[in-house]
């Protein structure tokens, strides 16, 4: 099981609670090697999220077989869809108020990272600078490192963050093409699912609104729902359709 992100992950809590201590300890004990210190915190912490988003994307996780799709016969194919996309007020909506709510995110996170600095630069630093012993350092550090940690879960929870992570993003490409063995979008997104990924998918049709979307199963690891506009729904439902229930050959097929 990979490790998500999201404060609520117990593999999560328990690195960031191992790295606060850790933090505590060098502030209290080494301060000479705090910066070194967090270099290699840096190192650590891009490793893993390295890690975490290979595991969490499909486009490197499932590369082998995305290329599969590309390189498959087309049997579809839409040039540009950008008008329907346009016409669909409440999709564009949707999309402009998930990146405003990014936006704000991010700006309240900058601010919280700058509350930290200045609290740590011109008022922790200065209190305990060369005042009792490192145990009281130690525990004076650890409280300041758990103060901004349960801020920073807050903030997850207020901002609405625990909303976006549960629930799929609707992904439209302007331009696509449904091949032997997937979707394959030819702008500049590149997204792509594999039939593998379609096997247990929910495939809805909306005439209204010229689409078809595709909703992978959650145990296939894709965090976004596959909006597809087209003026021939009916041609494009069938052959997903068909896509879904095509039988993958096994690697002794293959070979």
């Amino acid at each position: 099981m990979s490790m998500t992100m999201s404060p609520y992950n117990p593999k999560y809590i328990a690195l960031s609670q191992g790295l606060l201590i850790a933090f505590s300890l060098v502030n209290s004990f080494e301060p000479k090697y705090f910066f070194e210190f967090y270099i290699l915190y840096f190192i650590v912490i891009i490793g893993i999220t390295s890690v975490m988003f290979y595991r969490n994307n499909p486009m490197l996780r499932d590369r082998k077989y995305m290329s599969e799709a590309v390189k498959a016969r087309t049997l579809y194919e839409e040039k540009s869809v950008e008008n329907l996309i346009n016409s669909d007020k409440e999709f564009l909506e949707e999309t402009m108020r998930q990146a405003g709510k990014m936006m704000k995110n991010l700006f309240i996170y900058f601010i919280f990272i700058i509350a930290i600095y200045i609290l740590y630069s011109e008022v922790l630093s200065k209190v305990i600078n060369g005042q009792g012993t490192p145990l009281y350092r130690f525990v004076i550090f650890l409280v300041f490192y758990e103060v901004f940690y349960g801020i920073s879960f807050l903030l997850y929870r207020t901002t609405g963050m625990t909303s976006a992570v549960g629930s799929s993003m609707a992904m439209a490409p302007r331009s696509y093409k449904i091949t032997d063995s997937g979707v394959v979008a030819t702008d500049r997104s590149g997204t792509t699912l594999h039939i593998i990924h379609l096997q247990d998918a929910e495939i809805n049709v909306n005439r209204e609104k010229k689409f078809v979307e595709i909703k992978p199963d959650a145990k296939k690891g894709i965090p976004y729902k596959l909006r597809l506009y087209t003026n021939d729904v009916d041609k494009v439902s069938e052959l997903l359709n068909r896509l879904k229930n095509k039988k993958i050959p096994s690697k002794e097929e293959k070979s």
